[in-house]
């Protein structure tokens, strides 16, 4: 699937942030959010599911998470290998957003029961010959990810040659100037930042290499907070929040994720 085709779903509008709005309400009628004490956690994600501005589909849903725990949540951008390590050694309290078991490895981590979003990982490439449909089809190729991204680095064939940077900018400026075949990435933040870059011509080959459940993980030091936050995610499903507020975030794509309609009914 070729990027320009979901560019052409795009209109220049201005987007309501109806949810955002319920949430600030939220805010004012329980607790001020300087209140609170704050919960630095790590975060790899960008646009649609986190941005500068905070109206992120992880900014909002784990922001409300944390504030029904009683915390303001703070997030930071590191390469995504230190930002573990950090996590891991306490200097920062978690990491908003990583796949299932990483515990097994940072064992000072605790994750929270209750998954986040759904990330998809797909190969980008510029090459339309390119025909792949699962890990062990990369082997021939030139692959580059993204460094500390684990569900990557634990798939890829060995002997295949790859080439590994800190952040997703790099990563399709080397894909789009030919330094690599295909680049590995999450779809619909591959999709929005080569928007940003301008980079056209870029293609998905389907289907998706994974398609993974992300958790929020605390620092030990946080355990008693962890099934407050859990329950708390749960609820705001269970509300129809979070479906409302993942539309919004990704009304510019076309087809919406699923995880934008799995939540319209009551979770049994």
């Amino acid at each position: 699937m070729c990027i320009s085709e979901y560019n052409n779903y795009c209109q220049a509008k201005k987007i309501i942030w109806l949810s955002l709005c319920l949430i600030l309400a939220l805010h004012s009628a329980y607790a001020k959010a300087e209140d609170l004490p704050t919960l630095v956690l790590n975060d790899a994600n960008s646009a649609p599911f986190t941005n500068k501005a905070g109206t992120g589909l992880v900014d909002i849903v784990a922001g409300e998470a944390f504030r029904r725990a009683g915390y303001k949540l703070e997030l930071i951008q590191l390469p995504a290998e230190r930002a573990l390590q950090n996590a891991n050694k306490g200097i920062d309290d978690g990491e908003v957003s990583r796949v299932a078991g990483i515990h097994k490895v940072y064992t000072n981590l605790i994750p929270v029961e209750e998954k986040l979003v759904d990330h998809h990982f797909v190969a980008f490439t510029r090459n339309a010959k390119l025909k792949i449909a699962s890990w062990k089809k990369l082997k021939p190729y030139l692959v580059g990810y993204i460094r500390g991204y684990k569900i990557v680095e634990k798939n890829i064939p060995p002997g295949t040659q790859t080439r590994s940077v800190n952040d997703a900018t790099q990563l399709l400026t080397m894909l789009d100037k030919g330094r690599i075949d295909i680049a590995i990435y999450r779809r619909w933040e591959g999709v929005a930042l080569a928007r940003e870059m301008g980079i056209k011509d870029l293609r998905i080959i389907e289907p998706s290499l994974a398609e993974t459940g992300i958790y929020i993980y605390l620092h030990k030091k946080h355990a008693n907070i962890v099934p407050k936050i859990s329950t708390a995610l749960r609820n705001i499903k269970i509300e129809g929040v979070f479906a409302q507020v993942c539309r919004e975030a990704f009304s510019s794509f076309e087809p919406l994720p699923k995880q934008c309609t799995i939540y319209n009914e009551k979770i049994e």
